[in-house]
């Protein structure tokens, strides 16, 4: 019978870990928004501005709104970059963040324009309620842009500016910068930002690379240095082609992309999207702006190659590195010993391209899944090895995983177990008897060894007997 148990309990275990509960947030087959007059809306439809709004980024900030990013990669007439999550008739709609008026865009475009959001793909809120705005510039434009890529510091509490730093052509490039993703370390006011680069002028190889940021305080300017230019570990690997569900993206080179911070803010996690490469490196060299760019070159660590690319990743509070499979169409978690295994198993048809990875505080990771591959095939007109976004299916959702309780990096960690409380108990309760099975078959054993030697005398005497009749 207990070995039965056993049997249950650890089939029970491997048949359920790690998945958490997976919950639906919001789906469309296309982002819609919460129009201010029907005329907009029609429009937004007739002229098919539907299709220049891609849904990327996903966070939450600390009362639970979600926060989504549109990157305008092909429009200025897409209606906004950034936007709250909100329900009209129990539909998800779009409600452009700050405000419409931030995320409208002059036609023609100014030249450096500072006041209007343009296109966001990666953004990050800390546990200070702060939006930490990753703006690339008016990327629909001809390029060189003429407005620079900068990143808004901004108090959701209050609804106001923090701060606005527009990166210098040192740092990002008008021209060949594709900045993708931020983390924060909100204790030290330090970002670490990346940038896939593109080609550009007499160079085939990507502009790819990291960016340091520091937030200036008491006073003190902001700063910000770009790091591992060109570098190995910032570009794509050229025999590498991307796979994504049913598609192949032979044409698709994308350096620096997926970023994360360790709990513990001493570890910055990267990898190109177009390549298996997992790399780190210490932020205690990194948020150092003197440490030479040899130092740091060579403090690059590869942590592992894989067999599929990741866009998304990021580090809950438990330590564990979570990461998107876009060859799986899931979500991957691997743990600190090296061990990785799916926390969504594949699904391509619910999780084809997962991106952007969040949390929303209540114990759940929020994972976006977008079809970047189907899009990209529409947008760009290719269709070997690609199949192009249809928008009479459901292409676009907001997903949450169960975490057991865990919470974004930033956050600080709590007692959080990576089972379920009945596998606890499940897994207490086979040991308990192992050990009182254990106990009792020693004691057993013990009792036979005591008699032993007794009781064989009595039976040589009882032989002795025995043959002398």
């Amino acid at each position: 019978m207990l070995a039965l148990f056993v049997v249950l309990c650890f089939a029970s275990l491997a048949a359920a870990a790690p998945y958490g509960e997976i919950h639906l947030v919001a789906n469309w087959s296309y982002p819609d928004y919460a129009f201010r007059s029907e005329l907009e809306h029609t429009h937004y439809l007739s002229e098919k501005l539907y299709q220049t709004t891609f849904l990327a980024g996903v966070k939450a900030s600390s009362d639970g709104t979600l926060y989504l990013s549109t990157p305008r990669w092909s429009s200025p007439k897409t209606p906004s970059a950034l936007s709250r999550l909100i329900f009209a008739n129990g539909e998800p709609r779009l409600d452009p963040y700050p405000s419409w008026e931030m995320n409208n865009q002059t036609i023609p475009i100014l030249s450096d324009d500072d006041s209007h959001i343009h296109s966001v793909l990666g953004f990050e809120i800390d546990p200070f309620d702060r939006l930490w705005i990753l703006d690339q510039g008016p990327w629909y434009a001809p390029h060189p842009m003429p407005s620079r890529p900068k990143l808004i510091i901004w108090d959701l509490v209050h609804n106001k500016s923090i701060s606005t730093f527009v990166f210098g052509p040192e740092v990002a490039s008008a021209e060949n910068s594709f900045l993708n993703d931020i983390v924060v370390d909100a204790t030290r006011n330090v970002a670490y930002i990346s940038d896939s680069g593109l080609v550009s002028g007499d160079h085939d190889q990507l502009n790819g690379a990291l960016i340091v940021f520091k937030l200036g305080t008491n006073g003190a300017a902001s700063s910000a240095r770009r790091v591992l230019a060109r570098h190995f570990s910032t570009e794509n690997n050229d025999t590498y082609t991307v796979e994504a569900a049913d598609s192949r993206l032979p044409w698709m080179r994308t350096g620096a992309d997926g970023i994360a911070l360790s709990a513990d803010r001493e570890t910055l996690f990267w990898c190109p999207l177009s390549a298996t490469s997992l790399y780190s490196i210490k932020t205690s060299l990194l948020s150092d702006m003197s440490t030479p760019e040899a130092d740091l070159e060579a403090a690059v660590t590869l942590v592992e190659q894989r067999s599929y690319a990741s866009d998304g990743l990021t580090v809950a509070n438990n330590g564990l590195l979570y990461l998107t499979s876009l060859r799986d169409s899931s979500v991957m978690v691997r743990y600190n010993d090296g061990h990785t295994m799916p926390l969504v198993p594949s699904d391509p048809q619910r999780f084809q391209w997962p991106d952007t990875l969040g949390f929303d505080h209540q114990g759940n990771l929020l994972v976006v899944a977008n079809r970047l591959n189907q899009y990209l095939c529409l947008t760009n007109n290719k269709t070997e090895g690609c199949t192009q976004m249809d928008y009479t299916q459901r292409n676009f959702f907001v997903w949450s995983v169960g975490l057991g309780g865990a919470d974004s990096y930033m956050h600080t960690a709590s007692k959080i177990t990576q089972w379920p409380l009945w596998a606890i108990i499940c897994i207490a309760a086979v040991s308990g008897g192992v050990l009182l099975f254990l106990g009792l078959l020693l004691g057993y054993c013990c009792a036979r060894c005591r008699s032993k030697g007794p009781r064989t005398e009595i039976m040589q005497e009882g032989l002795l007997k025995a043959s002398s009749q």
